[in-house]
């Protein structure tokens, strides 16, 4: 049993910070949600962030290994 359901890493450049959500394989459905509206929605805060700040956000979701 994982006891954090995801992890979350940011990294990047100057101007580019790429975020890194990593989810247990049960949960990512629940985090991309149907249709892909709920990354969707997150991604577009994420650009209305980004205008705000003059900063890029990158936002990949993946699914967590066994292994890790």
């Amino acid at each position: 049993m994982n006891r954090q359901p995801w992890r979350f890493k940011p990294w990047g450049a100057r101007r580019t910070q790429f975020l890194k959500l990593r989810v247990a394989p049960q949960d990512v459905g629940k985090v991309i949600g149907k249709q892909g509206r709920t990354a969707r929605s997150v991604r577009t805060i994420l650009g209305a962030v980004s205008m705000k700040l003059h900063h890029r956000y990158t936002l990949d979701i993946l699914e967590e290994d066994e292994q890790s």
